[in-house]
C-alpha cells in the first residue's frame, strides 16, 4: 500500500503541474488555480519524500517545472532533496534565467510550496526586462517576495519573542540565499521578521560563507576556500569589518546607474570609486568625480566580461579615501600573526615599447614598525574575517588625522586577491631574469613560473598588458593571443567573444592585464636595481612613462 500511495502521489503531482502549465486563462483566476493545485499536490509530496529517503539521503525526489506564463521562456524549477538529518528536505528553486538558486531546508513541504506558488504570482507582475535578474536586481522586492508566505507583522515593528505570526517556515528552519553581492542586512531584516532564525549567504554546498545568526551577527568559518568566497564579495567583507568595529569605506552595491548617481549625490558629490564585483583584480576600478563620469563608466563596465566569460552585472560604489595608501603583507600560522612587509603604493605607469605591453605599480617597501596603525588595522581585519593560516594581503589607507581604514583584503600579497597564479622571479639574478622575461613576452613566449610566493623577500609588482595594437585586426589575431597567453588563453579571450563565439577584436582593451610579474629580491638593494634598470631603459627611449590618475586600487 505504501508503494502504491507513493506512485499515486507522484503521478498526481505531475498531472497537476502539467495542468498548471497548460492554463490559458488570463489574470487572477489562473494564478489562484495554480496556487490551489500546487499546494494540494505538494501535501502528498511530503509523504513521498519521507518514504523514499530513508535509504538514499541525497537522492532527487521530485522535480517540477512551472512556467510564469505559457508565452514566456523563463521557468521556475523546484527540486526537492533530503539531507542527512532525518525529517527535513532541501528544496532548491532555480530558474532558466540563470540566477543563483534558493535553497530552503524544511520539514513541511506544503508550506514551502505554497510560498513558491504565491511568489510566482508576484513574479508575473514584474516587467519582462526585469524578470531574468529578479533575485539579483531588487533586494527590497526580494524581501516582499518572502513576506508573501504570510501576513506577518507591519514593517518596522518587531514580533514578540517566540511568536512566528505569518511565518511560512516552521520554527528554527534555515533559508539559504544565493551568493549574490548585495545588501544582506535588508534581506536579513525581512526574514528575521518572519521568524526565520538562521539566514545564510551561500548555496547548498557553500552555506557558511557569511552567516547571520539571531540579530545579524556575521561569522566566517576557518576554511580557506570559504573565506576566499567571503573576500570576493566586497559587500560581505564590508559588513564583517563593520561588525568588528573597523573603519571601511561607505559604499553600496548597485545594478543601475541611477542608484550610483544617488549615492554620489548623498556623498556630497565628492569623488567615489567604482568596483565591478564580478571582475576581480582591480580591473575596471575607477575614480568617478562627476555624474557624467558615472554615466560613461556604467555604459562601459556592463559590457566587460570576467575570465569565466560572465558579463559584469553589479558594481560596488564606495567613497574615495584620501591620502597615502599602504599594503600590509603578513602570515597567519595557527592564529599567530607575523608581519612580513609594508608596501607604500608608488602609483606610476610605465609603458614598455608602446606597441607591446605596459608596466604598472612599482611597489616599494617601508619599515612596518614605523607604521603601527597600518599593521594594527590589517591584523584586526584578518582576525575579524577569520583567517587561521596562510599569507594575507590587506590594503590600508591612512588619512591626515592618522586614522587607518582597511579598503581591501585578499589572500595573496602585492596585488589583487583573485588573479591567476603569478609569475615569481627569485634569486641573485632577479634583474637579469626580469629583463629576460620582458624579451620573452615580446617574442610571444610564456613567462616562466618559479614557485610559491616567498614571504621573507622584497617585492616589486608589475602588471603587463602585452597586446599588440597593430595585431588586433589581423586575421591571425586569435593565434597571436594563444601564443602570448598559453594556458591562460581560454579564460582571458572568453571576455571578448560574441554570442556566436566569434572574437570581438574591436572590444580588446589595451589596458587589460594579461600577465603579472613579481620581481622578488633578497635585499632592498636588488629591488632598487630593477627600478634603476627601468630608468635606464626610459633614458634610452625604450620606455615612455605616463601618469595614471584615473585608477583606484
Amino acid at each position: 500500500m505504501k508503494k502504491l500511495s507513493t506512485v499515486l502521489c507522484v503521478c498526481f503531482s505531475r498531472v497537476s503541474c502539467a495542468l498548471t502549465l497548460r492554463q490559458k486563462e488570463a489574470g487572477h483566476l489562473k494564478n489562484l488555480f495554480a496556487i490551489l493545485i500546487l499546494c494540494f499536490s505538494q501535501t502528498g509530496l511530503a509523504l513521498v519524500c519521507g518514504e523514499v529517503h530513508r535509504t538514499k539521503p541525497r537522492e532527487l525526489v521530485v522535480e517540477e517545472n512551472w512556467r510564469l506564463k505559457p508565452s514566456q521562456p523563463e521557468r521556475i524549477r523546484v527540486a526537492v532533496f533530503n539531507p542527512a538529518s532525518a525529517g527535513r528536505h532541501y528544496v532548491q528553486v532555480l530558474s532558466d534565467a540563470g540566477f543563483d538558486p534558493i535553497v530552503v531546508v524544511t520539514d513541511r513541504l506544503e508550506s514551502m510550496f505554497e510560498m513558491v506558488a504565491k511568489s510566482m504570482v508576484k513574479i508575473n507582475e514584474y516587467p519582462q526586462r526585469e524578470r531574468p535578474g529578479l533575485l539579483r536586481r531588487r533586494f527590497s522586492e526580494w524581501g516582499r517576495f518572502f513576506r508573501l508566505g504570510g501576513k506577518g507583522q507591519p514593517e518596522g515593528k518587531d514580533q514578540p519573542e517566540g511568536k512566528n505570526q505569518g511565518n511560512p517556515f516552521p520554527e528554527g528552519h534555515y533559508v539559504f540565499l544565493p551568493d549574490f553581492n548585495g545588501d544582506l542586512d535588508l534581506l536579513a531584516d525581512h526574514l528575521l521578521k518572519l521568524g526565520v532564525k538562521h539566514v545564510v549567504s551561500g548555496t547548498e554546498t557553500h552555506g557558511e560563507v557569511a552567516q547571520i545568526v539571531g540579530q545579524k551577527i556575521y561569522s566566517v568559518t576557518a576554511n580557506q576556500d570559504v573565506i576566499l568566497k567571503a573576500l570576493q564579495d566586497k559587500a560581505v567583507l564590508a559588513k564583517v569589518l563593520e561588525k568588528a568595529g573597523l573603519p571601511f569605506p561607505r559604499g553600496r552595491v548597485v545594478r543601475f546607474v541611477e542608484d550610483a548617481i544617488a549615492f554620489f549625490i548623498a556623498n556630497g558629490r565628492r569623488p567615489v570609486v567604482g568596483k565591478p564585483l564580478d571582475d576581480a583584480g582591480a580591473r575596471g576600478n575607477k575614480v568617478l568625480e562627476s555624474i557624467q563620469a558615472i554615466g560613461e563608466y556604467f555604459a562601459e563596465i556592463f559590457n566587460h566580461r570576467t575570465h569565466e566569460g560572465k558579463l559584469v552585472e553589479e558594481v560596488l560604489i564606495q567613497e574615495k579615501m584620501q591620502d597615502r595608501e599602504f599594503a600590509v603583507n603578513f602570515r597567519v600560522v595557527d592564529g599567530e600573526f607575523f608581519v612580513d612587509s609594508l608596501i607604500e603604493y608608488d602609483k606610476r605607469e610605465v609603458e614598455v615599447d608602446k606597441d607591446k605591453y605596459k608596466l604598472y605599480w612599482v611597489n616599494r617597501f617601508r619599515d612596518p614598525t614605523k607604521h603601527p596603525e597600518f599593521v594594527k588595522a590589517a591584523l584586526e581585519a584578518a582576525r575579524a574575517v577569520g583567517f587561521k593560516n596562510g599569507v594575507v594581503h590587506a590594503e590600508v589607507m591612512l588619512n591626515s588625522e592618522g586614522v587607518a581604514t582597511v579598503i581591501d583584503m585578499g589572500f595573496r600579497p602585492a596585488g589583487g586577491a583573485f588573479e591567476p597564479a603569478q609569475k615569481v622571479l627569485i634569486g641573485k639574478t632577479s634583474v637579469e631574469m626580469y629583463v629576460e622575461n620582458l624579451l620573452a613576452i615580446e617574442k610571444g613566449r610564456r613567462l616562466r613560473p618559479v614557485g610559491k610566493f616567498p614571504t621573507d623577500k622584497f617585492v616589486a609588482t608589475f602588471h603587463v598588458a602585452n597586446i599588440d595594437p597593430k595585431a588586433i585586426m589581423r586575421e591571425d589575431f586569435e593565434e597571436h593571443l594563444k601564443s602570448l597567453l598559453g594556458d591562460n588563453y581560454a579564460g582571458f579571450v572568453s571576455r571578448f567573444k560574441d554570442k556566436g563565439g566569434q572574437l570581438l577584436n574591436k572590444s580588446i582593451n589595451l589596458e587589460t592585464m594579461v600577465a603579472e610579474i613579481i620581481v622578488v629580491a633578497k635585499t632592498e638593494k636588488q629591488l632598487e636595481q630593477v627600478i634603476t634598470r627601468l630608468k635606464e631603459l626610459e633614458a634610452a627611449g625604450e620606455l615612455v612613462r605616463t601618469e595614471r590618475g584615473d585608477e583606484a586600487h
